[in-house]
């Protein structure tokens, strides 16, 4: 998990690090996760999520597979999208990640569930100006 979450990080610095970076048992691990978040909190259950090579991988296995939202792509571009970090290299999204009891034709902008690592953490501004003194 912590591996993961540096990753994460690294990629947020903006210091060069790309998902497209991050090994594969990385991101695996990490798109893992963050489904696991999805199931316990009833999020994204119309999202299907299609990586390259793989089977598809529905967030709610009873959601009707025609009323499924797919998001298509090579791994990292499914992760960084499942990450909240952008579209960047799909094939295939929804226009919004949809929460719990949505409606897949009331999409309309480009995020997907919320869940930890898409959330701003606090105090980080203040710490910042701490470390400048």
């Amino acid at each position: 998990m912590r591996a993961r979450e540096v990753w994460v990080h690294a990629v947020d610095l903006g210091a060069g690090a790309r998902f497209a970076d991050a090994p594969a048992p990385v991101l695996d691990g990490l798109l893992q996760d963050i489904v696991d978040r999805w199931r316990s909190t009833g999020e994204g259950g119309d999202i299907e999520l299609r990586v390259d090579g793989r089977a598809p991988v529905a967030v709610d296995p009873a959601t009707d597979p025609r009323h499924r939202v797919p998001v298509a792509g090579d791994r990292a571009a499914v992760t960084r999208w499942a990450a909240g970090r952008g579209t960047v290299g799909l094939a295939e999204a929804p226009l919004d990640g949809p929460r719990a009891g949505s409606d897949a034709a009331a999409l309309n902008a480009t995020r997907p569930p919320r869940h930890g690592h898409a959330r701003p953490r606090r105090g980080g501004r203040r710490l910042f100006r701490a470390c400048r003194r």
